[in-house]
């Protein structure tokens, strides 16, 4: 396949005005600003805008690092990465590894992604027969936005669940998963849940739930 840059320029050119008037919404409203698309963005609107997708940013980044970690094949992770990390790539993504820290955060378990990391690989090394070969059966969410949630089990001992979309806000309290028969506990916050519970409740901690049986 060839790419021209020229034609990449122009794509690019073209995106703008939209970009613009993405990052004009009104903060309130959603609705479009009624400044032309093309207007001046001051700093405060970028930096606004870039304040919001972070938190969002944040969490659909712990939530895929549990998809990957558990969903059918080998997970990867690249060395350094076990946190949050903004490298760019080569040469950025090549620079020494902090190990101290990273063992530093796995002996406190508090940043979010360590604990996603260290839960995921643990509840692998102790169930291999169902991570190696034990099914992938999708589990549906119900109620108002059941599409913003992603759910499954593996085998008949772990379900995993995860929300996705999150820079749009939804009634997380209107969505509900009905686990299998038995008590559920999460591998990454020790908490037992059981039957109907609400996404709400499901992702009260973090945006993503290792559930064992």
């Amino acid at each position: 396949m060839r790419v021209s840059l020229v034609k990449v320029m122009e794509m690019q050119a073209r995106a703008i005005p939209h970009f613009h008037a993405i990052i004009r919404l009104d903060a309130a409203s959603n609705a479009p600003s009624p400044e032309p698309p093309n207007a001046n963005v001051t700093a405060a609107t970028l930096g606004a805008l870039v304040t919001r997708a972070a938190v969002a940013s944040e969490s659909d980044a712990l939530a895929q690092k549990l998809l990957s970690l558990t969903v059918p094949g080998v997970p990867d992770i690249y060395h350094g990465t076990e946190i949050f990390d903004d490298s760019l790539v080569d040469p950025d993504n090549r620079r020494p590894v902090d190990f101290s820290r990273l063992r530093t955060e796995l002996a406190e378990g508090n940043h979010p992604k360590m604990r996603v990391v260290a839960a995921a690989l643990r509840s692998r090394r102790d169930r291999p027969a169902t991570y190696l070969s034990g099914g992938y059966t999708p589990v549906s969410a119900t109620g108002v936005a059941p599409e913003r949630v992603i759910a499954f089990t593996r085998g008949d001992d772990v379900l995993v669940a995860v929300r996705r979309w999150t820079l749009r806000e939804t009634s997380w309290d209107q969505t509900y998963l009905t686990l299998p028969e038995g008590d559920w506990t999460d591998r990454i916050t020790g908490r037992v849940l059981r039957g109907t519970v609400s996404a709400a409740e499901l992702f009260s901690d973090l945006p993503g739930a290792l559930l064992e049986r």
